[in-house]
């Protein structure tokens, strides 16, 4: 078992996404970085060249995702963070115990800014990176000032090279992210698949935060928001289409069609061609080349077959064409479509301020992996400041370099990618430090080699670490080549040391103090639990119109961030090589059901989106009644998995209330219902309360 997880874990140094090679990026921010370089070779002022090259560098890293107002603000935010970290180094760099200080604080906030979002966790590691470097040559306030202004200049040049490049392309970053939902449904429509669906998921989470975070001009916003309400409907009926042809596909061969898969697959087609449009916000009005011919064809096949499962496939695909076309007549005489449930509304400038405080603020406690994170890593700097300070290392700073990039808040992406770190800063120094030799350390050969290695850098960043750790690694030696003449390999070896010291640290740091995702997993569960309840609650008073649909847009958003957030988690604890302190199979089981949960909701509204209730009020309100009532259970019970619940408060909700529902009626809501109550039995039979026991007595009883 150990040895299965750490090969699972050890995947980082071979996965590789090839959506994720930012080629276009890698050269613009490649070019942001060689310009001050040039300039200060050419005015024979090349250190100040490389002061603003180290500003354009880590302002890159910053504007590398998201939409143009988030680059933007990102960008503008590291190159401040970064004047602040160079002013604070250059001018204690000679103060021993208060250079230690600074790191160790400006560590410790680095780890808490991962709670906020990725790229100011980036941010928060390249400032302290910068931090360790710049204090190694300290100067007076006077230069420190110099020095820390060269460093703006360079953040403030790549974040202007940035917007011009987003001026100069067609495409944003906002249509997209909606593009690429439409092509993610497109997808679940033929697969129709778990990890399909948590696709679909995540790119509707990409999208949504990509249009609450834009500065594009209303026209524009309203047609994406349009798209994604859009979308969100078609996701609805492809779900329910998907469960009707797996219903199917589970009768008896000679009982079996082939029209849903077909259709299924029309849909895809359709969908591919809508996502193709939507990438081009100025283009939107081609939506109406979209030849949705396929879909009639689909629906006049499944007429001939008789039974209520082919007129039902018939009411979602007509609904998906209905749904299209109405989309398109809108667009093509150039007025908008509001659709119930659209929101207009994008977060205002100090939204993003005030989500990094909540976010911090819920975090600052010991039982947040992330504060734990923080202090370990406030410590672990300490300890290797001082030990690259009392072994007098060459090119010591390259030990508490390596151990604040390799520490990470949990254990795959400390061990996976610390041996990918490990390998790629080997390979990359050593690489680095021959082509210094070869190009016999001139100003140009350097010039060259820092434009390769910046474009490699940036356009691999997420496409595989490993790569990446080589690319950044033989980037930063080539630039301290500017500073120092020490002989290549002297310097090589020197860092490769610093490197492995640096690089057990790191580990021996996380092994003695530990964040196993695991002793979590009964918190995110719990989560997705109350939110899928509260999303169930919601579709209810919708459908029955006593709330406004717009809350049900919300509650369906918070339950697929919960999913997403549940299945990282899981995934996570899977690779760590501890003993769980949950059954990891019941784990994914209540997972497995979740999602069938989820689904079968998402296949209810797309019912009544279409047709009323049809089911008697005492009934629904029975069913409806249990399925909330299991629910808060089921919440209590993972959340507080070592408190006991009161007997009674068991039997109520194990002992299923008469409410006469079957799951072979040929009512559609009273089979979703029946189908509801039976994933949430199963749910129940999870639970660390051996409810398999207890169900058994109760039906003896």
């Amino acid at each position: 078992m150990l040895r299965r997880r750490t090969l699972r874990s050890l995947n980082t140094l071979t996965a590789r996404d090839t959506s994720q090679l930012l080629l276009l990026a890698g050269v613009r921010n490649a070019i942001g970085v060689v310009i001050p370089l040039v300039i200060g070779l050419v005015t024979q002022h090349t250190l100040s060249g490389v002061g603003i090259s180290v500003g354009a560098l880590v302002a890159g890293f910053a504007g590398m995702s998201g939409t143009a107002r988030r680059r933007t603000r990102t960008m503008l935010l590291a190159t401040v963070w970064m004047r602040i970290a160079t002013l604070i180094g250059a001018t204690t760099g000679g103060i021993v115990w208060l250079i230690v200080v600074t790191v160790m604080l400006s560590g410790f906030i680095a780890g808490m800014m991962v709670a906020v979002s990725a790229e100011a966790g980036q941010v928060g590691l390249l400032s302290t990176n910068a931090l360790i470097l710049i204090s190694t040559y300290p100067q007076d306030p006077v230069h420190s000032m110099y020095r820390a202004g060269f460093v703006v200049a360079g953040g403030v040049l790549q974040t202007s090279l940035m917007i011009l490049t987003d001026a100069l392309t067609e495409q944003s970053a906002e249509s997209r992210a909606v593009s690429n939902v439409y092509a993610a449904i497109s997808k679940y429509a033929v697969e129709h698949t778990r990890k399909a669906d948590i696709q679909v998921a995540t790119a509707m989470l990409d999208a949504d935060t990509a249009l609450g975070d834009s500065y594009m001009k209303r026209p524009m916003h309203h047609q994406l928001r349009v798209f994604m309400n859009t979308a969100e409907q078609i996701r609805m009926y492809v779900v329910a289409l998907a469960r009707i042809a797996k219903q199917q596909n589970n009768q008896p061969h000679d009982e079996q069609t082939t029209g849903i898969e077909d259709g299924l697959s029309k849909v895809s087609l359709v969908l591919e061609q809508v996502a193709h449009v939507v990438k081009n916000p100025t283009q939107v009005q081609k939506i109406s080349e979209c030849d949705v011919t396929p879909l009639k064809i689909v629906w006049e096949t499944l007429k001939q077959e008789t039974g209520p499962t082919s007129a039902k496939a018939i009411l979602h695909i007509q609904a998906i064409y209905t749904t299209i076309t109405d989309l398109q007549h809108a667009l093509a005489a150039d007025h908008m479509l509001i659709q119930v449930g659209i929101t207009l509304e994008r977060s205002s400038a100090l939204s993003p301020l005030r989500k990094t405080f909540r976010s911090l603020g819920a975090n600052f406690t010991l039982r947040s992996t992330t504060f734990r994170h923080a202090v370990r890593v406030f410590f672990t700097l300490a300890i290797a400041l001082i030990i690259s300070r009392i072994l007098a290392l060459p090119h010591g700073y390259w030990l508490p370099l390596t151990t604040v990039i390799i520490l990470k808040p949990d254990f795959t992406a400390t061990f996976s990618r610390g041996v990918a770190r490990i390998l790629g800063t080997i390979v990359g120094i050593f690489v680095a430090t021959l082509l210094i030799d070869i190009s016999g350390r001139s100003h140009p050969a350097g010039i060259v080699l820092i434009v390769l290695y910046a474009c490699a850098m940036y356009t691999v960043v997420n496409f595989n670490y490993a790569l990446f750790t080589c690319a950044l690694t033989g980037e930063i030696v080539v630039l301290l080549s500017f500073f120092q003449q020490t002989p290549p390999f002297v310097a090589m070896t020197a860092r490769l040391a610093a490197t492995v010291i640096g690089s057990c640290l790191a580990f021996t740091a996380y092994i003695l103090w530990p964040s196993w995702q695991n002793r979590n997993l009964h918190v995110v569960i719990s989560d997705l639990a109350h939110a899928q309840r509260a999303y169930f609650q919601t579709v209810l008073s919708v459908c029955r119109q006593k709330e406004d649909p717009q809350q049900l847009q919300t509650k369906r958003q918070a339950a697929r961030l919960a999913r997403t957030n549940a299945v990282a988690a899981v995934q996570q604890a899977m690779n760590e090589p501890v003993k769980h302190s949950q059954d990891p199979y019941a784990i994914l089981g209540l997972l497995t059901a979740m999602h069938r949960f989820s689904d079968t909701l998402l296949s209810l509204e797309a019912h009544f989106l279409e047709v009323k209730f049809d089911l008697s009020p005492k009934i629904l309100n029975e069913s409806a009644k249990y399925i909330e009532h299991a629910l808060h259970v089921i919440e209590f019970v993972i959340r507080h998995h070592n408190i006991e619940m009161d007997e009674e408060s068991i039997q109520r909700v194990l002992v299923h209330p008469e409410s006469g529902l079957s799951v072979k009626s040929q009512s559609f809501t009273e089979t979703t219902f029946a189908r509801l109550e039976a994933i949430i039995r199963s749910m129940l039979r999870m639970l660390p309360l051996n409810p398999p026991s207890r169900v058994h007595s109760d039906s003896k009883s």
